[in-house]
């Protein structure tokens, strides 16, 4: 893979993240086409990877740029929006400056209208300084942005029911809007993991604290046949929720590899972005059957609060707040094999109730007597054997 020739930079250039060159690009095919930024975005949802390892972006249009914000709740035509955005970028500059004492790129400094800064990082240039420069200050507004929101959760009036339910609501208002967008999909709802699930998952986990259940929100969706599911994730990570936001190492694909999804529809496959973004394909759910089939990630679903919340929180933290959301997509025949014998949702839960129980009962001293026997047994068959090669 090509690298940038950093022989010429200054040092402060060879500390940031370096690009490689992209030759592939996808031509828009008609106006709601699927374009190199889509498949990218696709990848990396897919991979589990952060957006903080890529080595550029991929806007080509201004148009492009503004859908983006919409995503995330930001209207550039509206003046607040606008100063929230401009802060968070002064506040990526001076961190970048100030604690990572890396120069900021002078033009990059005086941009006018950030939006250009994403075309910037979108540059194929990628030995500009200029590309380099506006990548890396992205990287930390994307940081930045999800630290101001979370502190402004913290800070405001409301419950984690209410947010929920407003979360819930604002996703599946996109419900009519998908479907004529993606005929494809014949099934979208969303549910609640009830407080009794809550409890038998964390004490199936390790992490037997309520903040690593990342599924109180899930949605699910079933489309007609596995050639739908690339439209549909295109489809929502241009309108339901930002791909930056899909929580690293949350994902799971074993439904249908990303290489096949973009030869189906005739696509050539982008070449790597600076990572390994392959499909992962073990269950993270050591109680879901080995034939059980699904499209499975988190997102930190951006959701707007300033018309749920009756008190004044810090301006400064802008409007928007994330909560977590799951999303399993599958398709109808996969559907329906997935309730079949060991894959059936009840199955699942006995084996998840049976460790619980285990894990109550017992602790760890219940592995620890397996593997006693398992050790007490191969002794034993050692011996029988030593005992046999000396019989006459």
């Amino acid at each position: 893979m090509p690298k940038k020739d950093q022989s010429n930079k200054p040092q402060s250039s060879v500390a940031q993240i370096s690009m490689s060159t992209q030759n592939v690009v996808v031509d828009r095919i008609g106006v709601n086409g699927i374009g190199l930024s889509d498949l990218e975005a696709i990848r990396l949802i897919l991979s589990g990877n952060s957006i903080v390892d890529w080595e550029r972006a991929n806007f080509r249009t201004m148009a492009e740029v503004d859908q983006y914000l919409k995503v995330l709740h930001f209207d550039w035509n509206n003046r607040t929006d606008r100063r929230r955005i401009e802060r968070v970028f002064q506040d990526a500059v001076q961190f970048l400056e100030t604690h990572l004492d890396m120069p900021c790129v002078q033009e990059v400094k005086d941009i006018e209208d950030i939006r250009n800064l994403f075309l910037w990082a979108s540059d194929y240039d990628v030995v500009s300084p200029r590309q380099t420069a506006s990548c890396v200050v992205l990287k930390l507004m994307h940081v930045l942005q999800h630290l101001d929101s979370a502190e402004l959760r913290h800070q405001a009036p409301i419950a984690e029911e209410k947010l929920l339910a407003h979360a819930e609501q604002q996703i599946l208002s996109y419900k009519e809007a998908m479907k004529s967008a993606v005929p494809g999909v014949v099934e979208f709802y969303g549910s609640r993991k009830t407080r009794d699930s809550i409890v038998s998952k964390l004490l199936a986990k390790k992490e037997d604290v309520a903040s690593t259940v990342f599924d109180k929100l899930r949605f699910r969706i079933i489309t007609k046949t596995k050639d739908d599911l690339l439209p549909l994730m295109v489809w929502l990570q241009r309108k339901a929720f930002p791909y930056n936001f899909v929580i690293p190492g949350q994902s799971h694909n074993n439904l249908m590899p990303f290489r096949k999804m973009v030869a189906a529809h005739g696509l050539d496959r982008p070449q790597s972005n600076g990572i390994m973004e392959d499909d992962v394909v073990e269950s993270p759910n050591e109680f879901s059957s080995t034939t059980y089939r699904v499209i499975n990630f988190i997102v930190d679903v951006p959701v707007r609060i300033d018309d749920v919340i009756a008190h004044s929180v810090d301006e400064g933290l802008g409007k928007v707040v994330f909560v977590m959301a799951e999303f399993q997509i599958v398709d109808q025949a996969t559907a329906v094999t997935n309730e079949e014998g060991d894959n059936s949702h009840l199955c699942y839960k006995e084996r998840q109730r049976a460790r619980v129980q285990e894990r109550l009962q017992y602790g760890q001293h219940i592995q620890h007597l397996v593997n006693v026997q398992i050790s007490t047994a191969g002794s034993n068959l050692s011996d029988s054997s030593s005992d046999s090669d000396q019989s006459p």
